[in-house]
């Protein structure tokens, strides 16, 4: 389920401002797992990633014993899988943690639409999270069962400070947040930017960002195509002056670049 949100093959939720799916929050948190295994203090951009980065074998972790399970772990060494258990249960409780602990705030959308359900911190205290973190969905009415039926989503400003306090701990810098010192210094300016009107962005065209996709299909014949969410980021990047939407980047992507959505990842 999760490996399948992050490779796109499944249609997550539209998540509200101001808040981040469970599946972007436990890679978000993975990545500061493997920061430390890494020994290295800085986060870099997108394009500049090491491949080594653990959400791209979540498949592994999958707690079905599915085929496709087992098929992921036989491209994995016990190194690499072992990292990649790290990494992916530490985020995990790290989350859940925190969360029963009040210092993230969660809440529960039901799939078939609603509103945002604030999630009681009791609700967390589970001993596997990893399941729940697995399915991003869970039941509010009997939260330590294994039902369905809710998209969980955490606060954002509430879960990267946790995140960063995390990484403070162990000797890494700041990846989310701004230090105190510096949030005052560019008090003024930030002010000042948000005083000033802020241009409203044209939504790309879908035939543009066809155009677009089929370029990047030539560019990568050769190499491992990039997940929904890097070509996401790369897209914006391309297109400043453009609003790209989740929704409309993946539904061109499965058009122009279908071959993308078969063999391994």
């Amino acid at each position: 389920m999760l490996a399948d949100y992050l490779d796109g093959k499944k249609a997550g939720p539209l998540t509200p401002d101001g808040w981040v799916f469970a599946a972007d929050a436990l890679v978000a948190a993975m990545g500061s797992f493997d920061d430390q295994r890494a020994g290295s203090g800085i986060r870099l951009p997108f394009k500049q990633q090491s491949v080594d980065a653990t959400y791209h074998n979540l498949g592994a972790l999958d707690p079905r014993d599915t085929i496709a399970r087992s098929i992921h772990r036989q491209r994995l060494s016990e190194v690499r899988l072992d990292d990649v258990r790290m990494a992916a249960f530490g985020a995990a409780n790290l989350i859940a943690t925190a969360c029963e602990a009040k210092r993230i705030q969660s809440a529960t959308r039901a799939v078939k639409g609603g509103p945002l359900v604030p999630l009681a911190a009791y609700k967390w205290g589970i001993d596997d999270p990893w399941r729940r973190f697995w399915q991003c969905q869970m039941d509010p009415r009997y939260p330590f069962a294994l039902n369905l039926g809710h998209w969980i989503f955490f606060e954002r400003d509430s879960l990267f400070a946790e995140i960063d306090a995390w990484r403070l701990r162990y000797g890494l810098g700041r990846n989310w947040t701004v230090d105190d010192a510096l949030k005052a210094a560019n008090q003024p300016e930030m002010s000042a930017l948000k005083n000033s009107p802020i241009p409203a962005l044209r939504p790309i065209s879908e035939a543009e960002l066809e155009r677009w996709f089929k370029a990047r299909v030539v560019e990568f014949a050769d190499r491992k195509p990039p997940r929904w969410w890097e070509c996401w980021e790369a897209a914006k990047a391309s297109f400043p002056e453009k609003k790209i939407t989740r929704d409309v980047l993946q539904r061109v992507r499965r058009s122009a670049a279908p071959e993308w959505r078969s063999g391994p990842r």
